[in-house]
């Protein structure tokens, strides 16, 4: 969190913005982002605020943001994690790509700075990829490590909330954008407004790979069953059962030994969909855990 902070004062070419900086700390019993919120706060160049979040989840907590931006009548609401860093200029140019493409939601990039170096095949595991858009109108965004929100949009759609059944999984910012989708908001997108997420050693392996793949598709489905229609989830579920057919014998099959984790993680994603329709899903955020291990 501190990093964090720091690297948010250090934002360049931002003069002609006011800015206001709210913290939802939703640890209550340690309050770390809390203490360092507090203690920077004298120096800071902006007004610096924080709250404690007693409700569990990240749902919550980023209700509770959108709940300070409009109590503020803020005109945008720049949303980070707290495990990134931003870039110099990640403001100014998220502004800009909003300002001349008049998008309601500008997403930008996430790089990722890794603890220990990660193998070939994780890295090509899918699940570290950045978008490779044009800076311009957007498809449909999917996370909110990174984003810019015209509050007007939010106004327009009746001020939507973070979906807490996703608060201790994960998934709330994918959905919460998806249901924004249905309310003609325009996406855009800024390759250069970049954050940097830093990746701990319990995070490179080919494990958590799989594992983080089992929620991806976990969550996907659920968003897909409220927003896909009746052919949505249909059209996953077929996709599914076609990955858990031929991966296993393709990962045995392939000659080249950096694209099998891909393809374990793609049928690990299948199995992730199925558990979806019985129901299951995984707490990420909701069980004790070594650090690094819950996103």
């Amino acid at each position: 969190m501190r990093k964090l902070l720091e690297s948010i004062a250090a934002q360049r070419a931002v003069q002609h913005v006011g800015i206001m900086v709210f913290v939802a700390d939703n640890d209550p019993d340690r309050h770390q982002a809390l203490d360092v919120s507090n203690e920077l706060a004298l120096s800071f160049p902006w007004p610096l605020s924080c709250t404690i979040i007693e409700e569990r989840g990240i749902s919550s907590a980023r209700n509770a943001i959108l709940d300070e931006a409009r109590r503020c009548g803020v005109d945008f609401i720049a949303m980070l994690d707290d495990d990134e860093v931003a870039d110099p200029t990640w403001l100014s140019e998220l502004l800009d790509c909003q300002h001349r493409f008049d998008a309601d939601v500008v997403g930008g990039r996430v790089l990722f700075d890794f603890e220990v170096q990660p193998s070939t095949s994780v890295r090509n595991s899918g699940i570290f990829d950045v978008p490779p858009w044009k800076e311009g109108p957007a498809p449909l965004l999917y996370a909110a490590g990174n984003l810019l929100i015209k509050t007007q949009a939010l106004s327009r759609a009746r001020w939507p909330r973070f979906d807490l059944s996703f608060g201790l999984t994960g998934g709330e910012d994918g959905e919460f954008l998806r249901r924004m989708s249905k309310e003609n908001v325009r996406f855009g997108w800024s390759p250069t407004a970049i954050v940097r997420e830093s990746v701990p050693k319990t995070r490179s392996n080919g494990a958590w790979v799989l594992h983080r793949s089992w929620r991806k598709g976990n969550i996907n489905m659920r968003i897909e069953r409220f927003h896909g229609g009746r052919l949505g989830p249909v059209i996953s579920l077929s996709k599914a059962i076609i990955w858990l057919v031929s991966a296993p014998i393709t990962v045995l099959l392939l000659a080249v030994p950096s694209r099998r984790l891909w393809i374990a993680g793609k049928w690990s994603q299948s199995m992730g969909k199925i558990a979806a329709l019985l129901g299951r899903n995984y707490p990420a955020y909701g069980i004790s855990q070594a650090p690094g291990e819950a996103a």
